[in-house]
């Protein structure tokens, strides 16, 4: 449940910073980025967390992925990290779901 929530506190959070860079006079060029990186990045870094609590190799490695693309997608600015994100973040979403549904060895 703890980890349930931490999802909408955290997402409320940071559309609340987000509202208050725009209050304190933040230009277009910094919200811009920031406005699609930074869900794109709590989702990365609560999958981190999630894998750390379920011991899980796939979600750690999907979080690190998409803080990843992240990273890299700001730099291409934000009609490209749309794109970016599309492509590279879904896939690793895609990628995440085929090995979770791979039989294991027992």
């Amino acid at each position: 449940m703890l980890y349930g929530l931490s999802w909408p506190i955290a997402f409320t959070t940071l559309f609340l910073f987000e509202g208050a860079l725009s209050k304190a006079g933040a230009f277009d060029e910094v919200l811009g980025p920031v406005a699609p990186a930074g869900p794109a990045m709590l989702v990365g870094v609560i999958n981190l967390v999630g894998a750390a609590v379920w011991r899980s190799v796939v979600m750690f490695a999907l979080g690190a992925w998409l803080c990843l693309v992240v990273a890299v997608g700001s730099y291409f600015g934000v009609s490209r990290f749309a794109g970016t994100m599309a492509l590279a973040g879904g896939g690793g979403f895609v990628l995440a779901g085929a090995a979770l549904a791979l039989p294991t060895r027992s």
